[in-house]
């Protein structure tokens, strides 16, 4: 089967011919594999293959080649790059994964990214994500005004007699008021507020993330920035 390409390349060659780098330490799923089969027959190759001229080994580009094969593609675009010894090659293997998982997202511009595609006929999952993480995402999630956080602690005297219990489910899991913080005037929550528009930066997100790993004793971090993303709305709306 032919490629459609779009990216520069040094040359066309036979997936099966190419070598995957011995000490490469990314494993891909099977389940990777077949959404990157589904995301180059959409997109086709914006990407080359990398081959080290110095081993004759793939430095990046061990996930599309195994998808490749995976598809059928009678060839695939690779780039030829210089490296000066081995520690090179591995150093950019490793990097190359590991930059990817050091991003993070800015969840209220990716919400609003997933709602404009969900008016198309476009495949979400086209996107990288499952459809439960897709509709977790998009479940409730309208749009909102930022609230006001300038206020002082004397405006809220009258609520502090006040129970407030918000209910939450994540996976089945009942979450209730007493096992995170729910009113939108507390540190932690007005923090999680702005995640979702993106006012706050990494270090609060991961302290927000690490604060409910503790609380809750959740060790699934998909589970974990769910809960943070549904506290935060929930909070704001309860608020």
């Amino acid at each position: 089967m032919e490629p459609v390409i779009h990216c520069a390349h040094a040359a066309l060659l036979d997936p099966k011919e190419l070598m995957p780098h011995p000490k490469n330490p990314n494993e891909h799923s099977k389940e990777q594999i077949k959404l990157f089969v589904s995301i180059l027959a959409y997109q086709g190759w914006r990407r080359p293959i990398t081959v080290s001229n110095r081993s004759g080994f793939i430095t990046r580009g061990h996930g599309a080649l195994a998808a490749a094969i995976e598809a059928g593609y009678d060839v695939v675009p690779v780039d030829y790059q210089d490296y000066q010894d081995e520690y090179q090659e591995l150093a950019d293997i490793v990097a190359d994964n590991q930059l990817q998982r050091l991003s993070s997202m800015n969840t209220g511009k990716l919400t609003t990214i997933m709602a404009d595609l969900k008016e198309t006929a476009l495949d979400l999952t086209l996107t990288g994500f499952e459809m439960k993480t897709i509709n977790s995402m998009l479940g409730g999630m309208k749009p909102i005004a930022p609230p006001d956080i300038t206020s002082t602690a004397s405006d809220h005297e009258s609520d502090e007699d006040e129970t407030e219990t918000v209910e939450r489910v994540v996976d089945d899991k009942e979450l209730s008021a007493g096992e995170g913080l729910t009113k939108p005037e507390e540190p932690q929550a007005i923090r999680m507020i702005n995640l979702i528009y993106g006012e706050s930066d990494q270090n609060d997100f991961m302290e927000i993330v690490d604060f409910f790993k503790k609380e809750l004793e959740m060790d699934n971090l998909s589970d974990v920035i769910l809960t943070v993303l549904k506290s935060a709305y929930n909070a704001h709306n309860e608020g």
